[in-house]
């Protein structure tokens, strides 16, 4: 009777090294100012978490929200935080002074007054 060799699992991430190397415009994925507003949200949040600029308190009401569930594919969740971040000038760019810390109730009675 044989034993037969099961090949491992192959780490295809890239070593820690590397991984700064393929971040931001060095990416062949990079949409640059074509990017949504969804994804220039997310790119100043991270910007912003890195930096420590993230207080969790909102601008307006001075309130610190609970974190809530976020629905990820897989049936999987992960917890965020419930501050939302709000373009002062009303245009999604890449500079992180044109945001500010809003809670979900403020920035929705910010939509609403349009």
């Amino acid at each position: 009777m044989s034993t037969r060799h099961t090949p491992r699992r192959q780490n295809r991430t890239l070593p820690r090294v590397n991984r700064g190397l393929l971040s931001g415009e060095r990416n062949a994925r990079w949409a640059g100012d074509d990017v949504g507003i969804d994804g220039v949200h997310r790119w100043v949040r991270k910007l912003m978490e890195e930096a420590g600029l993230l207080t969790g308190i909102c601008s307006i009401c001075g309130k610190k929200p609970p974190m809530r569930r976020e629905a990820l594919p897989k049936m999987k969740v992960r917890w965020v935080s419930g501050i939302d971040l709000h373009s002062t000038t009303g245009e999604y760019t890449r500079d992180t002074s044109e945001y500010i810390e809003i809670c979900r109730s403020c920035h929705n009675k910010l939509k609403k007054e349009g």
